[in-house]
């Protein structure tokens, strides 16, 4: 069981309208933090933007019984990439000439795919995981079991060695997913943390190949130049197509420390060296690995630095590419126990959009959360249980009747309902920080307070503060020739007791409507002087929509 995280309470107000919890407001809860919205600036560079804070918030791996109701919702939030990961495994035949004719096992790329056409979706494919029997060493002394860093274990796939006939079956492979389906804007990011012994398709060779060694590079290196052949010998067969292709997908931070070098510097450098395609750069991140930007010490390097040395890479050896983040949650953990279930939790929510913004400022291209649904587990009688502990969006349909939320999902969902132009939002507190944007007669905010730490391989600790707000936006609406006043606000929170799955699951062992997003209060704010003040608990979010009305001119 965990320990009680992030307690939380909402502080009641004057003029109050409409309450759906009612709570103590905790004591100690601090001076009060201003938070001035305003228009001091031109929010319309490709990363500052709000549809750019957007798109970050707007794509996700597909996973673990997601069904109909789930897509549902991510076409709600908005959600326009889908991380495509397991897909590459079908079967079939070597004909005569050497082309591999797919005959069976599209089922689960299939399904993949059409919740890609459901939402409009980009596919992220992860490509060059897996190879067909025909080509797969069957030796049993290679044979072996492996826990991959924040991941399921899994059989690991050697492969004989026969590249022509591996880059004949990825052709097919690419023709089945470009042409057959249709999805000519399909993006293939090859492999899935190879840098920490995820599974790739490998050589079958007799020396150990332990996680950051030469040796692992090298089966990567060789396995991803000839992904890219496969897709000039496709692209020859297709004139005027051509496939997208990135790496090296890595776990990223564990090679800065523990590698026999960095994987992604040796990666870069030698891909441009050789001539080969890179038209991304993918790479993965927890908020258990490091801090965002130095905020505390850790075993490696923040967020921001890491980035920064990457770019410089980047810079020399393919300036321009887009930098990803093809993995992102909370935590890499996703077993249930206290280090895994901050994915759950309101912490998770709060880092989550602390990182979105952060992810902004630093120009990251796209990035893309773990997975939609926990996974399903059977519990000690045999039962379904859900897998809390995963950075994903929903519960398992499966286990609690339909995909109830978890708390990151409630990111998601407030940065879809942000419209308009993104004004600027400034805070005298660092632990308050949000997004704001300015549509015609409403503004509309996401609001968070986050100062938490998350160790690596512990739960998290010092959670910070609860801290009351007062957020002033005359300087925004009162602007010559356009006066406006605040009229109606509705507030809307995530926190550990309110619009949180995981907090209702601890108290009933179930999950039920409380888990979707609450409003907390709505109320009229004439004559507040366009102002408005609110308690935000230590690691909650909350949304906040202002109805505006022009000033009387007399």
């Amino acid at each position: 069981m965990a320990r009680s995280l992030c307690l939380g309470a909402l502080l009641t107000m004057m003029n109050l309208s409409f309450i759906a919890h009612s709570e103590v407001a905790p004591q100690g809860a601090g001076k009060t933090v201003q938070v001035t919205i305003l228009k001091d600036r031109e929010y319309n560079g490709k990363y500052d933007s709000l549809s750019h804070f957007k798109k970050l918030a707007g794509a996700v791996g597909w996973e673990f019984d997601p069904n109909a109701e789930t897509t549902a919702e991510l076409k709600r939030f908005g959600v326009k990439t889908i991380r495509c990961i397991n897909v590459d495994g079908v079967t079939g035949i070597f004909e005569p000439d050497g082309t591999f004719r797919i005959t069976g096992g599209t089922e689960r790329l299939d399904q993949n795919l059409n919740t890609c056409k459901e939402l409009g979706a980009v596919p992220h494919i992860i490509f060059g995981q897996s190879v067909p029997g025909e080509l797969q060493a069957t030796a049993k002394d290679v044979e072996e079991r492996v826990s991959v860093l924040g991941q399921q274990e899994g059989q690991v796939v050697y492969f004989n060695g026969d590249w022509q006939k591996l880059r004949a079956y990825w052709r097919a492979l690419y023709k089945y997913i470009l042409l057959d389906q249709g999805f000519l804007n399909a993006r293939f990011e090859i492999g899935n943390e190879p840098d920490i012994g995820g599974v790739f398709a490998r050589r079958l060779t007799p020396e150990k190949t332990p996680a950051g060694s030469a040796a692992l590079y090298g089966l990567y290196y060789e396995t991803y130049t000839n992904v890219v052949k496969a897709a000039e010998q496709f692209e020859k067969e297709y004139p005027g197509l051509r496939v997208v292709i990135g790496g090296p997908a890595l776990a990223w931070a564990f090679t800065q420390k523990y590698g026999d070098f960095k994987w992604l510097d040796r990666f870069l450098k030698d891909a441009a060296k050789d001539k080969l395609r890179v038209d991304f750069i993918g790479v993965h991140y927890y908020g258990n690995v490091s801090s965002l930007n130095g905020e505390y010490p850790m075993n490696f390097p923040s967020f921001v630095k890491m980035l920064k040395a990457a770019k410089s890479v980047r810079d020399a050896t393919f300036p321009g590419i887009p930098f990803q983040i093809t993995e992102w949650g909370a935590s890499y953990h996703t077993q249930n126990d206290p280090c895994g279930y901050v994915n759950a939790t309101n912490i998770a929510s709060a880092w989550s959009a602390a990182f979105l913004k952060l992810m902004a400022e630093q120009e990251i291209d796209e990035a893309i959360f773990l997975v939609t649904t926990d996974l399903q587990l059977a519990n000690t009688s045999g039962l379904a249980a859900n897998g809390w502990g995963w950075p994903s969006l929903f519960v398992n349909p499966q286990v609690f009747g339909q995909p109830w939320p978890k708390t990151p999902a409630h990111i998601l969902d407030m940065a879809a309902r942000l419209s308009g132009e993104r004004v600027t939002l400034t805070s005298a507190n660092k632990a308050i920080d949000g997004v704001a944007s300015l549509d015609r007669n409403k503004l509309t905010i996401m609001l968070w307070n986050y100062a938490a730490e998350i160790p690596e391989t512990s739960p998290p600790e010092n959670l910070g503060k609860d801290l009351r707000v007062e957020l002033d936006f005359d300087q925004l609406i009162s602007r010559p020739g356009g006066r406006m006043a605040a009229d109606k606000v509705s507030t809307q929170m995530v926190s550990e007791n309110l619009s949180n799955s995981w907090t209702i699951y601890q108290k009933t062992a179930n999950v039920d409507k409380g888990s979707r997003l609450q409003t907390v209060e709505e109320k009229s704010l004439s004559g507040s002087g366009n102002k408005y003040s609110l308690l935000l608990p230590k690691c909650s979010v909350a949304f906040l929509t202002i109805d505006l009305k022009p000033l009387e001119t007399k």
